[in-house]
């Protein structure tokens, strides 16, 4: 339906408060494709979600909204949560408030008079995506002339949201990765 409005704020907002009311209530972090897509489905059916989004949108877009914006939305919203917690996390690894921050918010970098310390965000699953985006920060800084001679920290700040990981996985992984000088900190959402 070209030309319709777009969702009143103060609508989009309810939708929100919902949604959030809904994945919490349901542990959505935990749930897999099976149970999200059922989730989905209740939500495309309650008329203080799917039948108020069929008032501004086709009826065949409203599951696709649900997903791609409402549970989306919910998700990043949820790792935001632990991405802004890194200057806490810094303060403490670092036992000082005194460091200079640079970096992207995913991905920040701590610099006080003789550390460096660079920590990556990501997943327990995507482990290794987190790995190769501190070590390219670190090639980087090593890289630059004033950088050199500073000690530098890894620390891969991992969220798991899918389902319990057996603590042997977690063990292994922060064994392994010490190996070559990275520390883990395990994040349960």
């Amino acid at each position: 339906m070209k030309g319709r409005p777009k969702i009143p704020e103060d609508v989009s907002q309810r939708l929100v408060e919902e949604t959030t009311r809904l994945c919490e209530e349901h542990n959505y972090g935990a749930c897999d494709r099976i149970q999200s897509g059922v989730l989905i489905d209740q939500m495309n059916d309650m008329d203080s979600i799917g039948g108020v989004l069929r008032e501004y949108l086709d009826k065949e877009k409203v599951r696709t909204y649900i997903k791609d914006v409402l549970i989306h939305n919910y998700a990043v919203s949820k790792r935001s949560a632990i991405v802004n917690s890194a200057d806490v996390f810094a303060k403490q690894y670092l036992e000082t408030e005194n460091y200079r921050k640079t970096g992207t918010k995913k991905e920040p970098v701590y610099i006080t008079s003789n550390k460096v310390l660079i920590i990556c965000h990501g997943t327990m699953i995507k482990w290794e995506t987190a790995l190769r985006h501190a070590l390219e920060s670190r090639y980087k800084m090593m890289s630059s002339t004033n950088q050199k001679n500073l000690e530098y920290h890894i620390v891969l700040r991992l969220s798991y949201t899918r389902g319990k990981f057996p603590e042997s996985d977690f063990i292994s992984l922060r064994n392994t990765l010490s190996l070559i000088g990275v520390s883990v900190d395990f994040i349960s959402e």
